[in-house]
């Protein structure tokens, strides 16, 4: 499309828009009235500069910590950590690393 220009972006959408409402293929029809009913969202997604760049870049995080969480006891801990990597979470310093336990005296 042609930049952040709204009416090149709206152009462009009715024109691919009546092009796929005749199309002959029964999914593309389908896709035009999704895509016609949304078009008020797309066209200021278009204006704003809006894109999903933080969306996928969560989703590779979170992706990450699935994948390495094979090895935790409890789907607990998995979200934990989701919520921990993908919350931006600022943990005081100081927090202990390990627990202390005390020496069995007995």
């Amino acid at each position: 499309m042609a930049g952040k220009r709204p009416c090149s972006g709206r152009n462009y959408l009715n024109t691919w828009y009546f092009w796929a409402a005749h199309s002959k293929i029964e999914e593309i029809v389908k896709l035009a009235g999704t895509v016609h009913k949304h078009s008020y969202g797309i066209l200021e997604a278009i204006r704003i500069g809006l894109d999903n760049s933080v969306a996928e870049g969560l989703n590779t995080k979170i992706k990450t910590v699935v994948k390495r969480s094979c090895g935790f006891k409890k789907v607990k801990y998995r979200n934990t950590m989701i919520y921990l990597v993908a919350g931006k979470l600022e943990l005081p310093l100081g927090l202990p690393t390990q627990c202390y336990r005390e020496p069995n005296l007995s």
